[in-house]
């Protein structure tokens, strides 16, 4: 099951620092399988909170999943 799900953002000037995190174990003796995305995307001129999260889950669907 999943058991933590998380997008942050971080506006940087004019650009839009992202990262997700998701967590899933299969249950509580099992070793939790993290993967993990980030990266750096522009930010639209005089974007907001909606357009820095537009501009972050368009990344996130675009970029390879990482496993750890």
């Amino acid at each position: 099951m999943w058991t933590h799900v998380s997008l942050n953002l971080d506006i940087v000037w004019e650009d839009v620092l992202w990262r997700a995190l998701a967590i899933w174990q299969e249950d509580e003796h099992s070793e939790p399988v993290v993967l993990e995305k980030g990266g750096r995307v522009p930010l639209p001129a005089d974007g907001g909170p909606d357009e820095a999260l537009y501009a972050a889950v368009r990344a996130l669907q675009g970029q390879p999943l990482q496993e750890h």
